[in-house]
């Protein structure tokens, strides 16, 4: 609200504008007043305000237009820019971001950790609904395959896998690609509605003369890369022994 003072004239004699100009600074310490009761020179506080706003469309949003010196508190919703910009949120220092509630949920889009040293700790549980990827890459570090017709399958980066016979036409087969040295990959097997089962061929194993074939939901398989192959660390005994199922898993001595 505006400071409302009466101008005195140049003509005006002093003694007959007393009474004006101690309306005038009457005006003003009200107005002072007000302003101190949101902002006190003493402590430098800010409190009281009801709503700020901070709108300058000529400078880029790059630019620093208000800085907050220590810990602040904010009691309601934080919007960060507008549909369509460019807006993100840099953080500085080693505090990071603790977040003192049940959850997180991105509504859209998705979490990045790009720096090299970026790692998730989850000291609770960790629950991925469709697949997680390793930071920086494109490929799955878990995946659900379905298949519906013989299939090579790139596992170079995952660490689980799910197959599923997704065909009517009986078995199929999957062949695995190569792996990294030293990884680790189980692979799950999910019985298709059709009832049929699903082949891993022995293409990049050593040790397997005619591949192995996963009959039951819950088979699974474990084995690791040395850079050169997979080898095939170990697997469910019943998967193959019950109910006509059938393998030829050979185990390589080593």
């Amino acid at each position: 609200m505006a400071v409302t003072i009466t101008t005195i004239q140049p003509q005006d004699a002093l003694s007959s504008s007393r009474l004006t100009i101690n309306a005038n600074f009457s005006a003003l310490k009200a107005g002072i007043d007000s302003v101190q009761t949101l902002l006190n020179p003493s402590t430098y506080t800010l409190s009281g305000v009801k709503s700020a706003t901070i709108n300058d469309n000529a400078v880029p949003f790059s630019t620093s237009i208000f800085q907050v010196g220590k810990g602040s508190s904010l009691l309601g919703n934080v919007i960060l820019g507008t549909v369509g910009a460019s807006t993100s949120v840099l953080i500085n220092g080693t505090g990071g971001v603790t977040v003192d509630q049940a959850s997180v949920t991105l509504t859209s889009g998705n979490l990045t950790l790009s720096s090299s040293g970026s790692v998730i700790n989850a000291n609770g549980n960790l629950r991925v609904s469709k697949e997680l990827r390793l930071p920086g890459l494109s490929t799955a570090y878990s995946a659900i395959v379905g298949l519906t017709g013989a299939a090579s399958v790139n596992i170079s980066t995952m660490k689980y896998l799910v197959l599923k016979n997704n065909s009517t036409t009986g078995e199929q087969t999957a062949t695995l690609s190569a792996g990294n040295q030293g990884q680790v990959l189980e692979i799950f097997h999910s019985l298709g509605t059709p009832g049929h089962p699903v082949k891993i061929a022995t293409t990049n194993f050593y040790g397997l003369t005619g591949g192995i074939s996963l009959t039951r939901t819950a088979d699974v398989i474990k084995c690791v890369y040395d850079g050169t192959a997979w080898y095939l660390l170990n697997y469910s005994p019943s998967s193959f022994a019950a109910g006509g199922a059938t393998s030829s898993i050979t185990f390589a001595t080593v």
